[in-house]
């Protein structure tokens, strides 16, 4: 294996084992992938008049959440309101494996149907997620809770997004970047489900439970609100 650069940075993808897959894993690449939308989003804002881009992550159907179920990341993995006017971007991330990449294509279109239910896509196009939305293509960060191991996330197709989990055989071996680029994105994935949680509250009254371990092992304390 050889270098790979990521977010202008050059990262070591090397000194690696086998790739493990894990729910934690799917997590951590869901979050790298939300925090790329939120650092393209004054590109992707100059399409549709300057708003604010709208994420959800870890979606759950309409239905679902106004029976107030809890079935937590069951349908589309990433969604984007207003990407580009008049349209719903949706995405779906699996496993980088004969069987992630085949599955997670063939749920695609149900769980657009699923978006299709909700009132924030009324009027609206809901499509797969463009390739061109994630700039970089290629994004690597450290796995939710374990610094030696990293994830790497990339496109299969429009609307599906693949992972792959490496372990460094040496915490020496380890990039920096890989830590940095976690921290960001868990911060940007609180920011989604705080979003997303005023929304369900809406719905059905209840407080939405957050779906990543945000006091991750190992995660610097967070600041104390003044």
């Amino acid at each position: 294996m050889g270098v790979m650069r990521t977010a202008g940075r050059t990262d070591q993808w090397l000194n690696t084992d086998q790739d493990v897959d894990s729910r934690v894993a799917r997590d951590t690449a869901i979050a790298l992938r939300v925090r790329n939308l939120r650092r393209n989003e004054f590109r992707l804002r100059a399409r549709h008049g300057d708003r604010p881009l709208e994420i959800s992550a870890n979606y759950l159907p309409l239905l679902e959440r106004t029976t107030c179920s809890d079935r937590d990341g069951s349908e589309a993995d990433i969604i984007c309101w207003n990407g580009s006017p008049g349209e719903v971007w949706v995405w779906k991330v699996a496993h980088d494996d004969p069987s992630g990449r085949r599955l997670g294509a063939a749920a695609l279109d149900r769980h657009i149907d699923a978006v299709r239910a909700d009132p924030r896509a009324a009027g609206k196009r809901v499509v797969h997620g463009p390739a061109s939305a994630f700039v970089p293509a290629t994004d690597v960060g450290q796995q939710i809770g374990s610094p030696r191991n990293a994830v790497k996330v990339d496109t299969l197709e429009a609307g599906v997004e693949v992972y792959q989990v490496r372990r460094y055989r040496s915490r020496l071996a380890v990039p920096r970047a890989n830590r940095e680029v976690l921290e960001e994105a868990i911060e940007l994935m609180e920011e989604v489900e705080d979003w997303e949680r005023d929304h369900e509250r809406r719905l059905c009254g209840l407080p939405h439970v957050h779906h990543l371990p945000l006091d991750w092992p190992g995660r610097p304390p967070r600041p104390i609100p003044r």
